[in-house]
Formats: structure tokens, sequence, C-alpha cells
């Protein structure tokens, strides 16, 4: 297998591992990894993607910043920090004119890509009324000349998510807004799927590259 990262970098994994005892505070989760040859980040030696979320019973309660594993009965939870930091909603130029809605404001503000390309936004518009089914959440955007695409003409990040009272429940593949005390609830489709195969371990020297593949 070949994987392919957010940046559009490939990387070819050592091997893979199984049923990897992962704790977190008091529990057990178990996790399978792809063992990869890359520099290990001592803060964050283990890349946990979203099948380990989804085994652990993650509830991710965006607006307050929270995230909750459960395991049988029990369950440990944490603060997410920076839940709201470095993201920002994009609306596409093309979409903007549309829409007709008011006069963009300027901004300075350059916007760096998981790719990490930038991009310089034409301006950005304030307190956009987005409607998901029967209620209308409140949102800002960065006005980008990009491609429009026609499936998914927006894109919605986290401040938008936090706004909107969001609570994704991983395991079941199910999100929920809220707003005042209207609620809306969508199933999440192919919540397992893309980089979420296995998690990342990360290696440095090539001679523990053995234990792994024995």
């Amino acid at each position: 297998m070949t994987l392919k990262l957010v940046d559009h970098y490939t990387i070819q994994p050592i091997g893979h591992v199984e049923d990897i005892p992962v704790k977190i505070e008091r529990i057990y989760i178990s996790a399978d990894f792809m063992v990869v040859d890359i520099e290990e980040d001592h803060d964050c030696p283990m890349i946990l993607e979203r099948p380990f979320i989804a085994t652990a019973g993650a509830i991710v309660d965006v607006k307050n910043g929270r995230i909750v594993f459960q395991v049988s009965d029990e369950m440990v939870g944490f603060e997410l920090e920076n839940v709201m930091k470095a993201s920002v909603s994009l609306l596409p130029l093309s979409l903007f004119k549309k829409m007709g809605i008011r006069e963009l404001k300027l901004t300075e503000m350059t916007l760096k890509l998981v790719d990490h390309y930038t991009i310089q936004p034409i301006g950005h518009v304030e307190d956009i009324p987005v409607k998901i089914e029967r209620i209308y959440i409140s949102a800002d955007f960065m006005v980008v000349d990009i491609e429009e695409d026609h499936d998914c003409p927006m894109i919605l990040e986290r401040p938008f998510i936090a706004t909107a009272g969001a609570i994704v429940d991983v395991k079941n593949g199910r999100i929920v807004f809220q707003v005042s005390d209207e609620m809306v609830g969508f199933e999440l489709e192919n919540v397992m799927k893309g980089s979420a195969l296995y998690s990342c371990c990360m290696i440095k020297d090539h001679d523990v590259k053995e234990r792994f593949l024995a």
C-alpha cells in the first residue's frame, strides 16, 4: 500500500501491525497502525486517524471544544485545544457573484492550504445565512478565486461547525447541529474512508523494522 498525505506527497509504509493497545487515561483501545520511516514528533508520536476515533466511540463537541471516548461502560474526556485556530470558511468568487449579496471587505490575509500552497483571498464577507434543512446559521467567509465545486460549493470549516453547535458521533457516523432549540442531524457518509484505513506509527531507525515486520 502507498499512502497519500494531505500535502499530496506519497509514502511507502515499512509494514503494518494490528491490535496494538493504546492507553487513554484509564482505558485501552485497540488500534491498527501503518509503520512509516519518518521523523518522530515527541509531542505527538502516533497519528491516530478516523478508524481509531470511531473504535473509541468518540463524541466530538466542536462548540465547547471537547472530545469524549467511550469503550463499554468506561468514559474519558478531554478539552480540544485550539479547536477554532487557523481555520476559515471559503466561498468561491464565482458563487459570490451569483449570490449578489453585498460588497466585499478587503483583507491582507494570506491563506495557507493543507497542500502547503498559499492563496490570496479577494476579500471577506460576514454574517451570511447558511440554511441547513429548517435552520439558518450565520457564517463568515473568505472569498477566493478558485474553481467552484458544484457538489460542494462552499467549504465550511471549524468556526462554522462550532457556531452551529455541532456534535459529531464518529462511531455511528452522524453529525447533529443545534441552534437555540432547533436541532437537525445527518448521516456522515464514508466517515471511515480516505486516510482512514490505518493510523500511523513513526520510526527513525531502520534497525527497528525487523521488530514490526516479524
